[in-house]
């Protein structure tokens, strides 16, 4: 999500009428947002729940990048990737923290290894997938793409808690 639009960029620009220049504008308003809204994540967390704030807001990112795809204009495209910028930029830390309270400390640094490379895998892949599939299916479809995938873990994370625990307590009677 974080890299994505950058090699989209060509397309983006020759599709809505701009300079490749002028089009760029959309990696760096979902930058700073992504980066800004950090600062205010632990308080998001504290007054929602780290977990229900995750959910929630891959929920909000899934909407805002699906409008990304149907955006007619530049400065509506600028809105949306702010958007998904202010709901994405909260999830890496919100998750980070939310498995430092729930892992054992024992096993802390090896569950934040394993989420961080598949961090840092997602953002190397983000910018080649984002030219590749650009290229298959177009940059609008793109966004798409990512939309679903947005919301299939935001229905998963708000599934998961619907469920009821596991544990001993829980006794199928046939």
């Amino acid at each position: 999500m974080v890299r994505v639009s950058d090699s989209l960029l060509p397309q983006i620009a020759a599709d809505l009428a701009v300079t490749v220049g002028a089009a760029s504008i959309v990696v760096t308003a979902y930058g700073l947002a992504h980066g800004t809204v950090q600062l205010f994540g632990g308080e998001i967390g504290d007054r929602f729940g780290k977990y229900h704030s995750v959910a929630g807001l891959s929920a909000i990112a899934a909407l805002a990048t699906f409008l990304c795809g149907l955006a007619l204009s530049l400065p509506e495209l600028v809105v949306y990737r702010l958007l998904c910028g202010l709901a994405a930029g909260c999830v890496i830390p919100l998750a980070m923290a939310y498995i430092g309270d729930v892992v054992a400390y024992e096993q802390r640094q090896q569950v934040l290894g394993r989420y961080l490379t598949g961090q840092i895998s997602g953002l190397l892949f983000g910018q080649v997938a984002g030219g590749v599939l650009g290229d298959l299916f177009g940059w609008r479809n793109v966004f798409a793409i990512l939309a679903g995938i947005f919301a299939v873990v935001a229905a998963a994370l708000f599934a998961e808690r619907l469920l009821p625990p596991e544990g001993p307590e829980l006794r199928l009677v046939a």
